[in-house]
């Protein structure tokens, strides 16, 4: 079964086409909304799974930061491997397929296992590492297939917007499970919050499990994507050096701010909501970027939002007020937006291997998600008496991207200068 739709290769100068088009984009919206609705519940269990395991390692296990970086690492080393196999077997074979593998690994193998694997080893972090990896490995083949197949539901309209509703979405479920994971791990307990994303994971089975229609014919001009240019991939690049350095950001606090909202006195509830301020900044970016395109293909956009989110980062690491945290992680979040839509968009405008561009796309932020823990857990052991040196660190890298990506700049530029 082919899913790809051919491209037209006809000019601007076909407006008596578009007009089927815009009305197959109509009768399109209903599957885009059921992709859009699984994406809100899988990044919502997803990020909720590993803050809560990342605090039940924390409170009950007494895990060391390393420790926790560690669980991190498996979960997105895993993830990162996985997403070029499921982003390329997306191309060949089919998103679809690959999406309801997924939430059934996620539904009937993860969340019952943890919960087993919990009550059998009570006083031990080694089954989570186990898990973690499941964890990986079973969203490795969700979001490369599920980018591609949003793609391809959208003839006839801007890919820009297509892609934000998509991010909204996904950013309003991660934002829920992050606030949700800690603060039911809090108040219900494991095995009560591991429930409550099974029931989550088997509804979005059901809005994957219903039949799709299979795309044939052209599509119209507006979306058929870039020609890739020099120019082009050049920003790709960046977009891509941005989003590993964002993503290392992330990942690092994500599975170390449970130790280090434990030393500036918060509980679980509480640095859940901090933690939240920084998806709903990121909801935020989200929504302005799907709306409004002047940051395409704009470095003052890039990086000064860039130097913005990662100086926010940096300065998380010197206050213990809650408010203040929040408002720093909102500004952070609002950049990691702009980062991540550069990533995806820049790749799947030039329209060819629309899965293995949004493999290589998770690829990177994973591999970003991927180090991010480890180092942050690293410099957490090293530098006990400052917790806040895992935020400086992640603040750092992201500031730290600016200037490779100025390598970058340059050395493209002297290359032209060079041919010319």
């Amino acid at each position: 079964m082919e899913n790809r739709r051919e491209m037209t290769a006809e000019g601007d100068n076909v407006a008596p086409e578009i007009a089927p088009e815009t009305q197959a984009a109509r009768l399109l919206r209903p599957f885009r909304a059921r992709l859009y609705f699984a994406a809100f519940l899988v990044d919502g269990v997803s990020i909720g799974y590993a803050l809560l395991v990342s605090a039940h390692a924390r409170v009950l296990l007494k895990a060391t930061p390393a420790q926790l970086g560690y669980l991190g690492t498996v979960a997105t080393a895993v993830y990162a491997l996985g997403c070029f196999w499921g982003g390329a077997l997306s191309d060949r074979k089919g998103s679809l397929h690959l999406l309801r593998a997924c939430l059934l690994s996620l539904t009937f193998g993860l969340f019952p296992g943890t919960m087993l694997l919990a009550r059998i080893f009570p006083d031990s972090l080694a089954p989570f590492y186990l898990t973690s990896a499941v964890h990986g490995l079973s969203l490795s083949v969700f979001w490369p297939p599920i980018m591609r197949e949003v793609s391809v539901l959208s003839p006839g309209e801007s890919l820009w917007r297509s892609l934000g509703a998509f991010n909204v979405s996904w950013a309003a479920g991660f934002s829920a499970g992050t606030f949700g994971g800690p603060a039911l791990y809090e108040h219900v307990g494991l095995d009560k919050t591991l429930l409550i994303w099974t029931g989550l994971g088997l509804a979005a089975l059901l809005a994957v499990a219903i039949r799709f229609p299979r795309m044939r014919g052209g599509t119209s001009t507006e979306n058929a994507g870039e020609e890739p240019t020099d120019e082009k991939r050049r920003y790709l690049h960046l977009a891509w050096i941005a989003n590993f350095c964002t993503s290392f950001g992330m990942g690092g606090i994500n599975y170390l701010f449970a130790y280090v909202a434990e030393r500036l006195g918060f509980g679980p509830t509480e640095w859940g909501l901090i933690l939240f301020m920084k998806e709903a900044g990121r909801f935020a970016g989200f929504a302005l970027f799907g709306h409004f395109a002047g940051w395409h293909y704009s470095l003052p956009w890039l990086l000064g939002m860039q130097a913005l989110g990662g100086g926010a980062l940096v300065l998380t690491a010197f206050t213990d007020s809650a408010l203040l945290l929040m408002a720093l992680f909102f500004v952070f979040g609002v950049y990691g937006g702009l980062s991540y839509y550069s990533s995806l968009y820049y790749g799947l405008n030039l329209r060819s291997d629309e899965g293995k561009k949004s493999a290589i796309h998770e690829g990177i932020l994973a591999a970003g998600l991927c180090v991010g823990p480890l180092a942050c857990g690293l410099a957490g052991d090293q530098f006990p008496a400052w917790p806040g040196v895992i935020l400086a660190l992640a603040g750092t890298i992201v500031l730290a991207g600016i200037a490779a990506e100025g390598v970058l700049i340059v050395a493209r530029g002297r290359g032209r200068g060079g041919a010319s």
